[in-house]
């Protein structure tokens, strides 16, 4: 899933001349998870919270409200070569700027989204619907196979063959443990390669 949000960089150390500036920002799942805690909490992440004693109910609020809304520091590091926002945060409420003029000048110059939901940006319930029957398997074409055990005896070249994996799978021959001692299960695992 992704979000498409306008955004306007307070500060970046990096890049300074972005600072002031409007751009439409994509983020995922992980960022937009941070945001909707705010703003509509789940019932595990309400009773979470209030384990460690913070009511997010009391608390919720809507980060991109221009008056009572709130900054989102972003904050990216690399966790086993992925791009990680675990230390992203919300900064305190605060109006976005100090007068009602100031915000509406900046709401005039922020970016359409609609472009971004524009109906040439999806597929057609029809292809959406074909790309569905064909993963289920259901489009008239066999569908791709689900494993890499051959499926017929024919096949398998003197390897095990669906019937044998079945009469395995019913034999009741397997022998029983009757002991956690260490010298139990290694005459356990024994006669298991035994039996073999």
């Amino acid at each position: 899933m992704q979000y498409i949000s306008n955004i306007e960089v307070v500060k970046d150390p990096k890049n300074p001349d972005n600072e002031g500036k409007t751009f439409l920002f994509k983020y995922g799942s992980k960022i937009f998870d941070k945001l909707r805690v705010k703003f509509a909490p789940t019932e595990e992440e309400i009773a979470a919270a209030a384990v460690e004693g913070v009511d997010l109910v009391a608390a919720k609020f809507d980060p991109y409200n221009f008056w009572t809304g709130a900054n989102f520091n972003l904050r990216a590091k690399v966790v086993k070569k992925q791009r990680n926002y675990d230390d992203s945060t919300l900064a305190p409420q605060t109006p976005f700027r100090a007068s009602d003029a100031e915000i509406e000048k900046v709401w005039k110059g922020l970016y359409s989204l609609k472009a971004e939901i524009a109906p040439d940006k999806f597929k057609s319930y029809d292809d959406l619907k074909k790309r569905f029957l064909k993963v289920l398997g259901e489009d008239g074409e066999p569908a791709a196979p689900k494993s890499t055990v051959e499926t017929s005896a024919s096949k398998t070249s003197g390897g095990i063959s669906v019937a044998d994996i079945n009469a395995a799978a019913s034999d009741d021959a397997a022998p029983e443990v009757q002991s956690t001692d260490d010298k139990d299960s290694l005459k356990y695992f024994q006669t298991l390669s035994e039996d073999a």
